[in-house]
């Protein structure tokens, strides 16, 4: 009876590790490029993919010379604080990281501290009219760029994945932003680094 019970037992293992396989190699393999700790939900099983902190060091530095090529003059602790929220946000809510950094330039230029004629604050320019928030963090750039792909997100979801309605959205309908948002996207995808 117990041999039956544990090959029951490695049956639905095995099973589950198939059902995780059985899954679209290209839903997984953004994960698997990133570099930090990620479940992945397969059929109600979670599999931990952990990839090492070498990985996550190349892409923030991806990131930060892409912001450079955008703001040469930008101050080193501020590319470094901005390139990390993009990195650890863009990873969270699985969003293009050049998407990301064009979404910054476009609204505040890197301004950490920009605020619109709107009201809107920080890199990401959020609405706090709109959004709750805590003001005694709004420039924080991990908590503004968390805020903007939360934001971000919900523009994606409410679009069914259309991201130029969804960039169009995010900016209030701002004629061209989504155009030249991914213009730059492009461009920053073929920057060498």
């Amino acid at each position: 009876m117990e041999k039956k019970k544990w090959h029951f037992n490695a049956m639905q293992a095995f099973t589950g590790i198939s059902l995780m396989l059985s899954l679209n190699i290209m839903d997984i393999l953004p994960v698997l490029q990133r570099c930090t700790t990620r479940k992945i939900s397969a059929h109600k099983v979670e599999y931990k993919i952990t990839v090492d902190d070498s990985s996550r060091k190349r892409e923030v530095k991806k990131i930060k010379n892409k912001i450079k090529h955008l703001l040469p003059e930008m101050d080193i602790t501020k590319l470094d604080e901005l390139a990390v929220a993009i990195y650890d946000n863009g990873y969270e809510y699985d969003l293009d990281f050049d998407l990301l950094v064009s979404i910054a330039f476009q609204e505040s230029e890197f301004v950490q501290k920009a605020v619109s004629p709107a009201g809107c604050l920080g890199y990401f320019q959020i609405n706090v009219k709109a959004h709750p928030v805590d003001l005694t963090r709004i420039y924080d750039a991990h908590y503004n760029t968390a805020l903007g792909c939360r934001v971000l997100t919900w523009k994606i979801r409410a679009y069914n994945g259309n991201i130029h309605k969804a960039l169009s959205a995010y900016s209030n309908w701002t004629p061209n932003y989504a155009k030249q948002v991914l213009q730059r996207k492009e461009r920053l995808k073929n920057i060498a680094i």
